[in-house]
């Protein structure tokens, strides 16, 4: 089933013939996707090797660990903040585009105990408490640490740590780990890259089929 129309929970068939999308609303669509894609690819340029694997960061013995983190932490939340706002312009536009029904914020962060509309945000809940929790200045959940050193160079990785977050700045944090599985979630870049490429890409196509009028 297309996502779209799950988010919706119904076979809708596209927007309604009264509410057509226009050009610029696509323009609009894909200027974020591409922008998310943008930031995932700056992400990625961070790694030694493929970031689903193992995401370990080289640093030469004359770089300083701690401006290494900065600059990754930052790609990361712009990755996840870029995220965010395209899921909230699809939801806008979609919801503009349907009669009796739409897509509401809890959709994309289903509170504890509540069953995910799709696969779609199964992936992405976690995502959404770890930009939350970013958004508000709380890095306590992640850690950028050393795992080996050879030849002058260090090895690094990106690690969260889910106690920290249950006890920090997010709001029913326990919502946002329901879905993941611990051992994914403990290695946040290759989450992500999972994620990006194996839900977003194909969530993308959704979208777009859906505001085509073929979903």
């Amino acid at each position: 089933m297309n996502e779209v129309e799950a988010l919706l929970g119904a076979e809708t068939g596209g927007p309604t013939e009264n509410t057509p999308v226009t050009r610029d609303e696509f323009a609009r669509v894909e200027i974020s996707r591409t922008i998310v894609l943008g930031n995932f690819a700056d992400l990625k340029s961070f790694v030694d090797g493929r970031i689903a694997d193992d995401a370990w960061i080289v640093i030469h013995d004359s770089q300083e660990p701690r401006a290494v983190a900065r600059t990754l932490f930052q790609h990361l939340h712009n990755y996840l903040a870029s995220l965010y706002s395209f899921n909230e312009q699809i939801r806008e536009i979609v919801n503009a585009k349907t009669a009796g029904m739409a897509i509401e914020k809890r959709d994309f962060s289903p509170r504890k105990g509540e069953s995910p509309t799709c696969e779609y945000v199964e992936k992405l809940t976690f995502l959404r408490g770890l930009r939350h929790s970013m958004q508000h200045g709380d890095y306590r959940a992640l850690d950028f640490r050393p795992v080996e050193a050879t030849n002058g160079f260090e090895f690094w990785e990106v690690t969260f740590d889910r106690q920290k977050f249950e006890s920090g700045a997010v709001n029913y944090p326990r919502s946002f780990v329901q879905y993941g599985d611990a051992v994914r979630m403990a290695r946040p870049l290759q989450y992500v890259a999972d994620f990006h490429q194996n839900h977003f890409v194909g969530f993308t196509e959704d979208c777009i089929d859906w505001l085509n009028g073929d979903p």
